[in-house]
């Protein structure tokens, strides 16, 4: 019975179709966007105008996840563009790649036959743009202030994780003062990384982008107030 049970095909799991990608690309990014944006309103209202945009935001993408169509997913995402607009220049440099991740859809859905295929009409441009953000953010950060321990928020960023160890594995005053120099040099290393296997041809090193990209930035979130950025 076990030499039949392991010499019998496995069932594998059913590919998600084009549809159920699209409905969790418009739920996810969108969706879940305007939700949190709506709580973080409530907080610091400084990204959000006015809260009459979130209304016709949410209003807009929840049409757009029950019955999507080409006009409406366009004026979901350009809602979200125009309110970023009306706050230039005072941006975050994430919602500017977030305004051209939102275009790039956008453009998408007017060109693709059927809404169902933007998701990975858009896919491989929006995977290239992330990659290339990373890179550049890596390196810009080549420069004389970043890669200097006394100033570098690469190195804060070390502090911050050693506040997490208990006080018997706090290294010794030689190791953590190694750590906090390499600091910002494994910055720029790891952010380019992230950028090149993003960009690389070869599928397996898109995940290690991603792997790349989901510590960095669980562990930024993590660090203790008033440097997390969550």
């Amino acid at each position: 019975g076990i030499i039949l049970c392991y010499g019998m095909p496995r069932p594998t799991a059913p590919r998600p179709s084009e549809r159920s990608i699209f409905r969790a690309y418009v739920w996810l990014w969108h969706g879940l966007w305007v939700a949190s944006h709506a709580l973080q309103y409530e907080h610091d209202p400084y990204m959000v105008p006015h809260r009459y945009w979130l209304y016709l935001q949410l209003l807009l993408f929840a049409v757009a996840l029950l019955r999507p169509s080409r006009p409406v997913v366009i004026a979901a995402i350009f809602a979200r563009t125009a309110m970023y607009v009306v706050r230039l220049p005072f941006l975050w440099e994430s919602n500017y790649w977030a305004i051209a991740v939102d275009l790039v859809f956008a453009l998408a859905c007017c060109t693709v036959e059927t809404l169902d295929h933007a998701a990975h009409a858009s896919s491989d441009w929006i995977r290239l743009h992330m990659g290339l953000f990373y890179i550049g953010a890596g390196f810009w950060k080549i420069n004389t202030s970043f890669l200097s321990p006394k100033v570098s928020c690469g190195a804060i960023y070390v502090a911050s994780v050693f506040s997490f160890l208990p006080e018997a594995f706090i290294p010794p005053p030689w190791l953590r003062c190694a750590a906090l120099a390499s600091g910002g040099p494994l910055t720029v290393v790891g952010e380019m990384a992230l950028g090149l296997g993003l960009m690389s041809p070869y599928r397996p090193m898109w995940r290690v982008g991603l792997v790349l990209a989901a510590v960095l930035h669980y562990l930024i979130a993590i660090t203790p107030f008033p440097n997390q950025i969550p």
